[in-house]
């Protein structure tokens, strides 16, 4: 008889979450091995992670204003808005190297968000969300000193 594996929801949030940070690794990896197609207009590599970054602090915010309104925290509504309006209207003002450092700053408030304003999460959430934004954290401070 054939045993199906099944995979708790832990399980599937912890492999969806590694999965998500590998978008993160792929412009430091064609800038350090290849420079010519990291460097090449056509592809658009470059500023790639930059995108990404805003994506996934925008994910991350839904998630927090949703708890916030479900927990009834009205006064709280605006402090998962902060690095989202923060980052999608510096599209309009800042350099690359203000987007390396906004996407830092948004993902590091995302990590606070989970870690310090929401007690009541799963240790091993919490222990996760830690682990997770180290690991994306670590290409973004690499491609922001490269430059």
């Amino acid at each position: 008889m054939r045993q199906e594996h099944k995979l708790t929801s832990k399980k599937r949030i912890i492999i969806l979450s590694i999965l998500g940070i590998i978008p993160f690794y792929f412009e430091l990896i064609f800038y350090l091995f290849s420079s010519e197609i990291y460097n090449n207009s056509i592809l658009k590599i470059r500023g790639a992670t930059i995108f990404y970054g805003v994506l996934i602090i925008s994910f991350l915010s839904g998630m927090h204003w949703e708890r916030i309104i479900s927990q009834k925290k009205i006064k709280f509504y605006i402090l998962p808005m902060i690095p989202i309006i923060l980052l999608w209207t510096s599209f309009l003002f800042s350099t690359n190297y203000n987007f390396y450092t906004l996407i830092i700053i948004g993902l590091l408030w995302c990590l606070y968000m989970d870690v310090i304003f929401f007690k009541k999460i799963s240790h091993w959430f919490v222990k996760m969300r830690i682990i997770i934004t180290i690991f994306a954290l670590a290409p973004l401070f690499t491609i922001f000193f490269l430059h």
